[in-house]
């Protein structure tokens, strides 16, 4: 490059092209350099940080005995947010008499973050016995987990069930075929049928009460709200009308006519299903609630 080009780039003033000082020309070469650099070592660095792996897990959740009016208010779709990688979904309740409350399970999905131990929810891992809460704009309960399923939150069914009731004075008149067991204004299970026979020794009657309840299954094993069905346990139904509180005498069939014999009071069925009975007094009456 010869002088007279020389001059033409850069004149007396030291401004390259007679425009830009070739100091600062310099200077904004640099900051270009080091910006262009520190954006290329973010992009590594972010392309090197581990994402978060999510995960969901099917837990069941007991919450005990709540208050009629609190289990009434917990529906299927609830959902709580603990933290910001934490999320729980109600799929499934469940609920049985307890007592002079309501026992209530649920099935949930719980949306945590993976790790080698498996699934952490709310920063702890999940294992039976721990408690979750949840909390919404109309209720808060604390639950406990007492099972951890694959591929469902709750195993649900139905069971056949029989429930032996004894007492002195008692009527069959009220139990129909297709009444409605409710907990908490939800339907639970049907009664199916109906039997009366005298106790031994002439000691009052004895009512069995066929009725298909709504369980669900934790390691094989059906329970109804917290009881685990198998004979001999206590178990209440209760319908719009009535209350049986007795215990379990048949689990997964019903009634066996045949079995009882000559035993069974005389009874009938009108058109319309409905179950008589000459033995007088009422069921409501006598009935613990």
């Amino acid at each position: 490059m010869d002088a007279e080009s020389s001059y033409r780039l850069i004149d007396d003033e030291g401004n390259l092209f007679g425009i830009v000082n070739v100091v600062d020309a310099l200077v904004v070469l640099l900051v270009l350099s080091v910006s262009i650099t520190g954006v290329a070592l973010i992009s590594m660095d972010n392309d090197q940080t581990p994402q978060t792996e999510h995960t969901t897990s099917h837990v069941t959740l007991d919450l005990g005995r709540q208050p009629p009016y609190l289990a009434a208010a917990i529906s299927e779709g609830d959902s709580f947010s603990p933290a910001k990688d934490a999320n729980l979904t109600v799929t499934d309740v469940h609920l049985a008499p307890g007592g002079n409350q309501t026992h209530v399970v649920l099935g949930v999905t719980l949306r945590g973050v993976a790790n080698e131990q498996g699934t952490r929810y709310a920063n702890a891992p999940l294992w039976l016995d721990r408690e979750i809460d949840i909390n919404t704009s109309t209720y808060n309960v604390t639950g406990r987990i007492s099972d951890i399923n694959d591929e469902t939150a709750l195993r649900t069914n139905t069971t056949t069930v029989v429930v032996q009731r004894q007492q002195s004075v008692l009527d069959a008149s009220e139990v129909n075929p297709g009444d409605r067991v409710t907990v908490a204004s939800r339907t639970v299970g049907t009664v199916t049928d109906a039997a009366v026979y005298p106790a031994a020794e002439g000691n009052g009657e004895i009512l069995l009460v066929e009725a298909t309840l709504q369980t669900y299954s934790r390691r094989g094993i059906p329970y109804f709200g917290g009881t685990q069905l198998r004979s001999g346990e206590r178990i209440r139904i209760s319908t719009a009308s009535y209350v049986v509180d007795g215990h379990l005498k048949r689990v997964g069939g019903g009634l066996k006519r045949d079995e009882l014999g000559n035993r069974t009071k005389t009874t009938e069925t009108t058109p319309v299903d409905r179950l008589q009975s000459s033995v007088s007094g009422r069921l409501s009456g006598p009935v613990d609630r």
